[in-house]
């Protein structure tokens, strides 16, 4: 084998692994996603892991050498899809008030197609006094991101009159998420997906009612 063709198995070999690599890298995230979003931060391992998607624990500790490792990755996965997701729909959707319509109604399907999973951030938001400092910050980061957003819109809708706010657009934008996240923990508390629609909605009526 000349120089020339040994180089090129070993580029191959090296892109093989590179692309392996990410294959279980990914498959380890998303693993860990469903997991988080069934059962929380500390009833899940990688023991669970290496079983749901066959691979050695060894190699999930090459790629996250810790467990709050991993849920920071998870957590940062969630908020930049969001993100991109809220940002998306923004440039689709230019009606302040369609937006929050659009973004209460994922939700409602995410509670009628999946009832047993809450969201990354309102399962380890629950669990943030018994979780690891780094991993409360990035939760934290995930929940200020989504008020943002909410801040956002609501600014927006009450600067053409569309939405009729009584505080700050980020104190109401706060309010607002608190509502969204105790309707969805109501909902899944008593099996009644119906219930977030009902409690969304009578907010929804008060931000849009005329003055």
């Amino acid at each position: 084998m000349t120089c020339s063709c040994a180089l090129r198995l070993v580029r191959r070999l090296i892109n093989r692994m590179r692309t392996t690599g990410k294959i279980t890298h990914q498959k380890i995230l998303d693993s860990a996603r469903r997991l988080i979003s069934t059962r929380g931060y500390s009833n899940f391992s990688f023991a669970d892991i290496s079983a749901e998607i066959a691979v050695h624990k060894a190699s999930i500790y090459h790629h996250f050498p810790t467990k709050s490792a991993l849920a920071i990755a998870v957590t940062d996965l969630c908020r930049q899809e969001f993100e991109v997701t809220m940002a998306a729909m923004t440039v689709e959707i230019t009606d302040p008030v369609a937006q929050l319509r659009a973004y209460l109604h994922c939700w409602e399907l995410h509670l009628i197609n999946n009832p047993q999973a809450f969201c990354v951030a309102g399962m380890l938001g629950a669990e943030v006094p018994f979780l690891e400092e780094d991993v409360a910050v990035s939760v934290e980061g995930y929940f200020s991101s989504m008020a943002s957003w909410l801040e956002s819109v609501l600014a927006a809708g009450a600067a053409c009159g569309r939405f009729q706010i009584h505080g700050s657009p980020k104190d109401e934008a706060a309010a607002f998420l608190s509502l969204v996240y105790g309707a969805v923990l109501v909902a899944r508390a008593t099996r009644n997906p119906a219930h977030f629609a009902e409690a969304t909605r009578t907010a929804f009526t008060c931000l849009t009612s005329p003055p």
